[in-house]
């Protein structure tokens, strides 16, 4: 199962959806991942080590940086729709 991905951090939001950050060159990307069928797409490129599973819904949240800007979002695996929530003060 994905052999040729370096998972970092993973979330598993059912049985057979699991969202994870994997090492790529300079960073890491998010991956939406279905072990059964052993098939990864990357949802975002340069996130950060926060995966978290959002309250009464089927979204995550994570951190994605552009430059020095870091910005909390969500992405919700059904609908494919990612949103901002904040961005996060220089230096944090």
């Amino acid at each position: 199962m994905f052999t040729d991905l370096k998972v970092c951090y993973q979330l598993w939001l059912s049985a057979t959806t699991l969202v994870c950050t994997v090492l790529v060159a300079d960073g890491m990307d998010l991956y939406l991942a279905d072990p059964q069928s052993g098939k990864a797409t990357r949802i975002v490129q340069n996130v950060g080590r926060s995966l978290h599973k959002l309250p009464q819904t089927n979204a995550i949240s994570f951190i994605q940086w552009e430059g020095e800007i870091a910005t909390v979002r969500t992405y919700d695996p059904q609908s494919q729709k990612k949103k901002t929530l904040v961005v996060l003060p220089s230096g944090v």
